[in-house]
């Protein structure tokens, strides 16, 4: 592999490590996403890795990708480890299940989420007082997300990528007083 720098050097190299940013801009060849597979290898080049927001993953036919840098760090060492197992330097680290923290204040409340929320499955309300959803997709808990809901959602994060069978929802503490 050959690393083209923007002031002509070109340099020969076994590894290639950078960071682009939240934008799907990568280096030429690609110019935009890469398609990676469940290891983070990308599915048109061999020995390349990609990951954060320029990683378009695919599941079933469904394309996807996560835009936070909690979830891109995570990603990259993961590709990181993947990348090292096939040196034959480490074990494999398996495929991929995004399961980072991330949050957002909106209008003094906390929405909270963990893994895979997007059109990807399955939501279904886990409980509602908190609010707490659950993501889910071929029988798999994917993802999840709360409002106001950091313990309970944090409390499901081990559940990810595990079989939504057990998981029975939370008593619901309607509330009679609505203003």
């Amino acid at each position: 592999m050959h690393a083209e720098f923007t002031d002509g050097r070109d340099i020969a190299a076994d590894l290639a490590i950078t960071a682009l940013g939240t934008r799907t801009l990568s280096p030429s060849p690609w110019g935009g996403a890469i398609a990676v597979n469940s290891r983070l290898r990308s599915r048109d080049h061999e020995n390349v890795y990609a990951a954060g927001g320029v990683a378009v993953h695919e599941t079933d036919g469904t394309t996807w990708r996560i835009d936070h840098w909690s979830d891109a760090e995570a990603q990259g060492a993961h590709a990181a480890r993947s990348a090292l197992a096939s040196l034959g330097l480490a074990d494999g680290p398996g495929p991929y299940r995004p399961r980072a923290l991330y949050s957002a204040q909106i209008h003094q409340h906390l929405y909270i989420a963990a893994g895979h929320t997007g059109r990807f499955g399955t939501t279904r309300a886990f409980s509602t007082s908190p609010l707490v959803l659950t993501h889910g997709r071929a029988g798999q808990l994917v993802g999840v997300s709360g409002l106001d809901a950091g313990p309970d959602v944090v409390a499901l994060v081990p559940h990810l990528h595990t079989s939504t069978a057990p998981m029975l929802p939370a008593e619901s503490n309607l509330s009679t007083n609505t203003p």
